[in-house]
């Protein structure tokens, strides 16, 4: 192994351990509706636009990966829906007001709504 090779294995180690460190933390502080707009705001493009990875998770996988009960996570997405922040088509899940969702989450979450 190349010192180089392990100084990009480590960063990117690095960045994956922050990113589950803060997942447990939203875990411990978040409410329902806000680790699901956390989520969405974590996993949208520039166009509101779900990843591939975070739009190919079924509800039920999605409620796990969350720590939540399925009935919980659709209720979330359901009042989203009807807020008129999100909008699910058959090509996907769209945020459409990011804005609103930010404001969904507590003081000292500006990584989500910053993206």
């Amino acid at each position: 192994l190349s010192p180089r090779t392990g100084l990009a294995l480590l960063a990117h180690m690095s960045r994956r351990v922050e990113r589950l460190g803060a997942r447990v933390e939203s875990h411990a502080r978040f409410s329902a509706e806000q680790a699901v707009a956390g989520f969405l705001l974590e996993h949208c493009d520039g166009n509101g636009l779900l990843g591939r990875t975070a739009a190919a998770c079924g509800r039920r996988d999605l409620s796990a990966l969350l720590g939540l009960r399925p009935e919980t996570l659709s209720r979330a997405l359901s009042r989203f829906r009807r807020a008129g922040w999100l909008r699910e088509r058959g090509d996907g899940r769209h945020v459409v007001d990011r804005g609103a969702l930010a404001a969904c989450l507590p003081d000292g979450a500006g990584a989500y709504a910053g993206k």
